[in-house]
């Protein structure tokens, strides 16, 4: 039903509207639906599509408001929309009612605290929950004997000590022995350092010419000289000489042998580690040089020189 006010000072529509549309020209005549729809009036709407308009809220519209329908009322209503503008959050507001009011506000401590370790105040901030028991001191059990200072190990991942290990060697090593059944004392076997310099010296069908037989490389580690062995084709007599030299100074070499050289006399064989006023070490980087002094009733000649590496 809607109701054409001519006048804003005409009184609202009657509460007993007959459902057509009636226009008032002034306040002595009620109108009829047969009355001509004036040019200037006002228009009282109370449904919109079946649909009541709340009485409260479109009697006292606000500026700006626009209909929107309520669905738990069962009717129209007038409503301020949302601002069309972003509100910035105010983290101080305290009214709940304006746009710029932040809720669900987590609480901030007002300053961090420094943790405190021997805080004993559970109610204080500095108070630390749950710390670990620390042992005050390290105690001694088991397999362990002695002072706090001077342990004694009877055993290994399990594994007995043999009492060999109560007295070790120098340079002794613990080691496992499944014979045994223990850890015990023992010394590593060594590889040996031994070696040795061979130098052959063949005449032919003759005995062979005196003079330098030849060089060794440089050595590329120290070595000491031990022993000297000198084998012969047939009984005779032979001398020969060691020299000796640096890198830097070869071909430059001088004799290591002082009065005592590697020496045969009318025999097959000889040898000695004797060595008496020879220079016995070898450095890295030293060269050594064999000359035959002296031969008679010999062929071939080999020589060899025993060294242990270090």
């Amino acid at each position: 039903m809607a109701w054409i006010k001519l006048n804003a000072s005409d009184p609202a529509p009657p509460s007993d509207a007959d459902g057509n549309v009636h226009f008032r020209q002034s306040s002595g005549h009620a109108g009829t639906a047969t009355d001509p729809i004036p040019t200037s009036a006002f228009l009282y709407i109370r449904s919109l599509f079946g649909k009541l308009l709340d009485a409260v809220t479109f009697g006292a519209p606000s500026d700006g408001q626009v209909v929107t329908f309520d669905a738990a009322s069962g009717s129209w209503k007038a409503k301020t929309p949302p601002a069309s503008a972003q509100v910035q959050s105010d983290w101080s507001e305290a009214n709940a009612t304006l746009p710029d009011y932040i809720k669900n506000k987590p609480t901030i401590p007002s300053a961090q605290v420094q943790s405190d370790w021997s805080e004993a105040n559970a109610t204080l901030p500095d108070y630390i929950k749950n710390k670990p028991t620390i042992p005050s001191a390290f105690t001694a059990s088991g397999d362990l004997s002695g002072s706090a200072s001077s342990q004694t190990v009877v055993g290994l991942e399990g594994k007995a000590l043999d009492a060999s290990i109560a007295s070790p060697a120098d340079g002794q090593v613990v080691a496992y022995d499944s014979a045994l059944g223990k850890y015990k004392a023992q010394t590593l076997a060594i590889p040996s350092s031994a070696g040795e310099i061979i130098l052959t010296i063949d005449g032919g069908t003759s005995p062979p010419s005196t003079g330098s037989k030849g060089y060794t490389p440089s050595f590329p580690f120290a070595a000491t000289i031990t022993k000297w062995e000198l084998l012969a084709d047939q009984s005779g007599s032979a001398q020969v000489t060691v020299k000796k030299c640096t890198y830097t100074t070869f071909p430059t070499t001088a004799s290591i042998v002082a009065s005592a050289p590697p020496v045969m006399s009318s025999a097959i064989k000889a040898s000695s580690s004797t060595l008496t006023g020879w220079t016995t070490s070898i450095a890295i980087g030293d060269i050594l040089e064999f000359v035959l002094d002296s031969v008679t009733g010999c062929n071939r000649l080999v020589l060899k020189l025993e060294i242990t590496k270090g």
